[in-house]
């Protein structure tokens, strides 16, 4: 061999690697709904499978908008490590093999934001606000880590390319999940009124109460459809009277029903 002639084993190597990070996002999203399969495969239903979930967004979104200091820290530590992952990438191969776990990460967003979007059609209702704001802030974060700044055309390009265009939407996308919870960040979002100092809703309540409680049979029809479910369960009237001193002028009092949900958990 010329000992002059070029070194192209490693070329050689790299051509014949086929894998691709990209799948990592596959992998991503497959692990974020992963617990509601197995839930589903389990025999749960659709609503048992997606409970854990909807509960642990209840509690990171309270978490969170209880303590800006905390949904801010989360944000600065995951610029920071943003910006150091796009620091390796532009000195690193297209198809480096480590490259597949932020690729795994990106997929890994993208499957809560699609369930978060499936709660908020069918719960939520745009109550939960820092919580997707959050993971649009990571979202964001991972594409300008991975692809760069937002542009049409990669640098020496003369047209646009069909994956810059979806990095675009995506950055896009990003900021505007990100754009409603910046207010609520900055303390200007609306917030439930304080508790009563006095009267219904305070803590301690100025009245006692009385409760009543009435166990009823279920008519056949609805046994027949209750089957084994909550059948050790003795369901029951129960109505919860204030004593109402009489030196206050009250004479109508508001009514609350509530009623059982059967078979949710």
């Amino acid at each position: 061999m010329d000992a002059d002639a070029p070194d192209l084993s490693g070329e050689i190597a790299h051509e014949g690697t086929r894998f691709s990070p990209q799948w990592g996002i596959l992998l991503g999203v497959l692990l974020a709904y992963g617990e509601m399969i197995l839930r589903l495969l389990s025999g749960k239903d659709l609503v048992d499978s997606v409970w854990p979930h909807a509960v642990r967004s209840l509690e990171w979104t309270l978490r969170l908008r209880e303590s800006p200091t905390l949904t801010l820290s989360l944000f600065l530590l995951v610029g920071a490590a943003a910006f150091g992952l796009r620091t390796r990438v532009k000195s690193t191969s297209e198809r480096a093999v480590w490259l597949a776990l932020p690729y795994a990460a990106l997929g890994l967003l993208l499957g809560l934001i699609s369930l978060h979007f499936l709660l908020d059609v069918f719960y939520l209702r745009g109550a939960f606000l820092m919580l997707p704001t959050l993971m649009g802030w990571g979202l964001a974060c991972l594409l300008i880590a991975l692809g760069g700044p937002p542009t049409l055309r990669k640098s020496g390009e003369t047209r646009p390319s069909a994956t810059r265009a979806f990095h675009v939407l995506g950055v896009f996308f990003a900021a505007w999940l990100v754009m409603p919870g910046v207010p609520a960040l900055a303390g200007f979002a609306p917030t439930p009124p304080a508790a009563p100092t006095m009267g219904y809703g305070s803590v301690p309540g100025p009245y006692t109460l009385e409760q009543y409680r009435s166990p009823y049979a279920l008519p056949d029809e609805v046994i027949e459809v209750q089957g084994p479910l909550e059948d050790d369960v003795e369901f029951s009237v129960y109505v919860t009277l204030p004593h109402l001193p009489e030196e206050l002028p009250i004479s109508h009092l508001p009514l609350a029903v509530l009623l059982h949900g059967f078979g949710y958990p």
